[in-house]
């Protein structure tokens, strides 16, 4: 097998895998539409290591709470970003009004944008890599 086919497959499949979840996370914003006011409850953080720079970084996931039809609800992140939130705070989130337990983070959308455009690059990059 040819190495530049090699290459082509792979970039395919790593900018296929970064369509795939930046699309699950657009798609839950049509979901998402009951827009409710929340506040931060916890935060969960982690270090993250760079091994190429050596250089350490603090990524955090919220859990927010408030109200849906009267009910008090908790909503807990599931991505760890660098965005950091605190206890007490006050922000918004989006809610599926057919099942609030599915629930979308605002930076969480514009990442996913910007996650499905770099997927696309990384496709034609490697279509333009091999066949021009």
């Amino acid at each position: 097998m040819n190495h530049s086919f090699i290459m082509f497959f792979v970039y395919a499949v790593i900018g296929i895998v970064l369509i795939i979840f930046s699309l699950r996370t657009i798609g839950k914003s049509f979901l998402c539409t009951l827009e409710i006011p929340v506040t931060c409850i916890n935060v969960k953080q982690r270090m993250h290591h760079d091994h190429d720079r050596n250089e350490h970084t603090m990524h955090y996931a919220a859990t927010w709470a408030g109200y849906v039809n009267g009910q008090y609800m908790t909503f807990e992140s599931k991505s760890y970003t660098s965005t950091l939130h605190y206890e007490g705070e006050e922000s918004t989130i989006k809610i599926n009004p057919n099942d609030p337990s599915i629930f979308l983070e605002p930076e969480l959308k514009l990442s996913s944008y910007i996650t499905l455009v770099f997927g696309i690059v990384i496709i034609l990059y490697g279509i333009y890599s091999v066949f021009l």
